[in-house]
């Protein structure tokens, strides 16, 4: 298992369009990634449970990936994450 944490600075929150683009990349990993915040834990793999989340600008978010290349993927995740600016 492995886990990263930061603080999600996407100006308009976690919305549907970077939502979709989350899930693919996601599925396209041999990890199974979970993103909480301090309120709730989810599969990163269901749009509609990472809406359910609520992200906006300033979330702190967890990032854990289990099975596969944990460390890469986690990476990779926190990498499309960072990359969110709008």
């Amino acid at each position: 298992m492995e886990s990263r944490k930061i603080t999600f600075g996407g100006k308009n929150g976690l919305h549907a369009r970077p939502i979709s683009s989350l899930v693919a990349l996601v599925k396209s990993l041999d990890s199974q990634i979970m993103i909480s915040t301090s309120k709730k834990q989810v599969k990163a793999s269901s749009a509609f449970a990472l809406l359910s989340l609520g992200i906006t600008c300033g979330t702190e978010l967890e990032i854990v990936a289990t099975g596969g290349e944990e460390s890469q993927n986690a990476d990779k995740v926190v990498e499309f994450f960072n990359s969110i600016t709008e």
